[in-house]
Order: structure tokens, then C-alpha cells, then sequence
């Protein structure tokens, strides 16, 4: 089997199908897809109208069509509007088996990251709590490596 014997209009149609599930959608929820785009910053309210907005989401849709979503537009729409068919297809394809979670399992892992991140917090201020007191106490200098104070030289080396 060659490398690429799997990219066929076939292969290349599941993906398209697959994207349209995910983002071709009725009139209301496009608007509200390309609303989100726009006001959270993924695309450029200064430079696009909602009109342009619409015709560049619509266009992205084409497969005939220059534009294309990134990566994370993709993304965030999924996640933002439950809207899943791509990334389905894409787990398939590459042979995942895709469960979702229990609210209950994600909360305890959620609640697990943010303890980590909160003792790393805990950590790095502690550090710098200990560099400001040494800063504070009665005649603290900055104690330099004579090899880096000025006017010496390193001729001798390490």
C-alpha cells in the first residue's frame, strides 16, 4: 500500500459530508456561528461586516472555494454550538473509538488540573516571596561572581 492510496474523492467526500454536519446549519444557528466568530475575535470585526461575515462562513463551506475554516475555528465552533460530525469522523478514520465523558468523571479531572495548577501557583509565589525578603532585610547586597563584575576579565577561565 502506498502512502497516500487512502486519499480518494471517497475519503475526500467523508470529510466534506462530515464538515457539513457539523456546520451547515439553518439560517438561525449560522447567524449565530458567525455572530460568535466575530465577537470573540477569531474573525476581525473591523474588517468584516456581518454580511462579508456570512458570505466568508458560507464560502468556507465550498470546498470549490479558496477560504477555508483554520483549524481552530473549526474548533470552537464545534465546542461552542455541540456540534460534533467532524471530529466523529475524523476519530473513525483514524480508528478512536470515542466515548463522552460523565459530567461527574470530567468535574473530578477538572477539579484535579486546577489543584495542580494551584499548588504550582502556590510554589512559584512562595519563591518569590523568599526573593523579595532577602531584597528587605537590612543590608542585603547583590552578591555578583567576581568573573561578572565590571572592569575584571576572564582571561583565566572557569
Amino acid at each position: 500500500m502506498k502512502d497516500a492510496d487512502w486519499l480518494t474523492p471517497e475519503w475526500m467526500q467523508y470529510g466534506q459530508d462530515a464538515l457539513k454536519a457539523s456546520l451547515d446549519v439553518n439560517s438561525d444557528m449560522k447567524r449565530q456561528m458567525v455572530e460568535f466568530l466575530l465577537d470573540s475575535g477569531l474573525w476581525d470585526r473591523s474588517k468584516l461586516s456581518y454580511d462579508s461575515a456570512l458570505g466568508r462562513f458560507n464560502a468556507c463551506l465550498n470546498p470549490a472555494q479558496p477560504e477555508f475554516f483554520r483549524g481552530p475555528h473549526l474548533w470552537a465552533l464545534m465546542r461552542r454550538f455541540d456540534r460534533h460530525a467532524l471530529f466523529l469522523a475524523m476519530a473513525e478514520d483514524l480508528g478512536y473509538e470515542v466515548r463522552k465523558k460523565p459530567t461527574e468523571e470530567r468535574r473530578q479531572e477538572l477539579m484535579e488540573r486546577l489543584l495542580a495548577a494551584l499548588e504550582d501557583n502556590t510554589r512559584i509565589a512562595g519563591l518569590a516571596q523568599d526573593t523579595l525578603a532577602r531584597f528587605e532585610q537590612v543590608g542585603a547586597q547583590l552578591h555578583v561572581h567576581p568573573a561578572f563584575r565590571r572592569g575584571t576579565s576572564d582571561k583565566g577561565g572557569w
